[in-house]
């Protein structure tokens, strides 16, 4: 990272610590467009804020330790914060399965990223639970259409 992606990378983490700080109590999600960010504030943050251990280790951290504050991120983060709750889709591919351990998104754009990476290794006949009829139906037929690719090419 040059010295120009650093101080980017420092000065955007200050302003998510700075809104995070500011929006603190407040306890619905809420859109703020400049930054393009959702934010709100859980119990579960608020509780880390009164933690004297918490306090301790951020003084120590001078900063850099753990977020206490509101938070932030794109909606399906902040949902799912705010909710104590989350979507998790499991699925398998290559490198998972020399693995031994099935990999897992937490939105079904990143399950398709998964498969459209590696189409011939994606795998998800054990996890059927995690995904609605329709994004089965929707995961077999992108798998159909490259299998059709696929044997084109022989």
């Amino acid at each position: 990272m040059g010295l120009f992606e650093s101080i980017k990378s420092r000065y955007a983490g200050f302003i998510v610590r700075k809104i995070e700080k500011k929006y603190e109590g407040v306890m619905r999600p809420l859109y703020l467009s400049k930054p393009d960010i959702w934010v709100v504030d859980t119990k579960y943050q608020q509780k880390q804020r009164m933690s004297p251990e918490v306090a301790a280790f951020n003084k120590k951290m001078k900063g850099g330790g753990i977020p206490t504050g509101a938070v932030s991120g794109d909606l399906l983060w902040v949902m799912g914060e705010f909710s104590n709750t989350g979507l998790f889709y499991r699925f398998w591919t290559m490198r998972s399965r020399e693995d031994g351990h099935p990999e897992h998104a937490h939105s079904f754009e990143s399950v398709l990223s998964f498969l459209a990476d590696d189409p011939n290794n994606f795998e998800i006949v054990e996890f059927k639970e995690d995904y609605s009829e329709q994004e089965l139906a929707f995961i077999k037929a992108i798998q159909k259409r490259y299998a059709e690719l696929d044997s084109k090419k022989l």
